[in-house]
């Protein structure tokens, strides 16, 4: 396991590094923003302020929604990848290697269409609930190198739940040995 755990971490290290190297000026991506905003208006499926102005009364939603936000792509996509290692190891590399692949299409995304978040956008209905965190953890050097403000497009959250999410389920049993030998009662 060490090689290919080395490699996997190694690899997603170097990508979210590119990701807090691919940081953008803020004009273009305040004006990508804008620009998704503005299509979800005119194709009447901005919804996301509605739907956050519900929770908003609910304030454990909204802390559970924000530590989840900043916690579990990382730890649960590498949970999954351990636990499959371990346990699914036939499928592991195939996986892996889509989580590669996706980081890799994800910098390109980051560089080419910076786009800053929602949270951003407060005149189009938007409540910033977590500046107050993301400041406490991106003042230290190492955490700007893999925090891009800027990085909204594509979202790496909704993309490793969706790679997670739907093929877990339908990943092959565990195949269970016999206790005894075959074909004896």
């Amino acid at each position: 396991m060490r090689g290919a755990s080395w490699g996997s971490w190694s690899a997603s290290m170097y990508l979210r590094a590119g990701r807090g190297l691919a940081d953008s000026s803020r004009a273009d991506a305040i004006h990508h923003g804008a620009q998704v905003i503005d299509f979800e208006r005119n194709t009447h499926t901005l919804f996301e302020p509605a739907l956050q102005k519900f929770f908003l009364p609910a304030q454990w939603t909204i802390e559970a929604a924000n530590f989840l936000y900043l916690n579990a792509q990382f730890s649960v996509a590498l949970g999954f990848l351990i636990w499959l290692y371990l346990f699914r190891n036939e499928s592991y590399y195939f996986v892996r290697n889509m989580f590669v692949v996706a980081m890799c299409l994800a910098l390109i995304g980051y560089v080419g269409f910076p786009t800053a978040p929602p949270r951003m956008f407060p005149g189009d209905g938007f409540i910033d609930t977590i500046t107050q965190i993301l400041l406490g953890e991106s003042d230290s050097t190492i955490a700007k190198v893999f925090i891009n403000p800027y990085a909204a497009v594509p979202s790496m959250h909704c993309a490793f739940a969706l790679m997670i999410a739907p093929p877990a389920p339908r990943l092959p049993p565990l195949v269970r040995k016999p206790s005894g030998p075959s074909g004896r009662s």
